[in-house]
Parts: C-alpha cells; sequence; structure tokens
C-alpha cells in the first residue's frame, strides 16, 4: 500500500487544511490544541496573552455584599472564575443564586 493511501484519511477530517494560531496562556492551551488536532488542524501555539492577578479583593467583597441584587454573573476568562472562587471559598460566602 502507498504511503500517500496510508494517511488519506487524514484529509477528509474538517480542519484538515487548516493552520491555527493558538493564542491562549501556555498553561490553559494543551486542551484546545489537542481537539484542534484531532479535527486535523495544523496546530501552532504561540502565547501572547498572560494572564495577570490585580488585587481588586476589596470590589469583589462589595459586589458579593449585593450579590443578591444582580441577576446575572458574566465572566470573562477561567482565570476570573478561578478568582472569584477561590475569594468565596476563602470569605467562606454563602448565598442562595441559582447557577
Amino acid at each position: 500500500m502507498a504511503c500517500g493511501k496510508r494517511y488519506a484519511w487524514r484529509e477528509k477530517l474538517p480542519l484538515s487544511k487548516c493552520r491555527v494560531i493558538v493564542t491562549r496562556p501556555a498553561s490553559g492551551s494543551k486542551k484546545l490544541t489537542l481537539l484542534l488536532q484531532q479535527l486535523g488542524a495544523e496546530v501552532v501555539e504561540l502565547p501572547s496573552i498572560r494572564t495577570q492577578l490585580r488585587d481588586c479583593a476589596e470590589q469583589l467583597r462589595l459586589v458579593l455584599d449585593e450579590i443578591a441584587a444582580y441577576q446575572y454573573l458574566v465572566f470573562t476568562s477561567p482565570a476570573g472564575v478561578d478568582y472569584f472562587l477561590n475569594c468565596w471559598t476563602i470569605w467562606n460566602w454563602t448565598c442562595d443564586v441559582s447557577v
């Protein structure tokens, strides 16, 4: 069997002719990279985003004091969720909210 025919299955994958650049921080890109590769993409990891925590605990505490007044909480990154949940746990916060 010719080598080309043996690997022709790869050309049938949905992203087989695509090159994708993943700019997420290196610590959070592996899962996405693997998924894209499984779909046939050639993946280039080029971390260009750096997550840096700001000390906004006091602002967060003010929000948590009024959390029941909010209809939605919107998080823009996994790091933001981690920070929120970490503060929530450290302060032993409780609230009647539905997720």
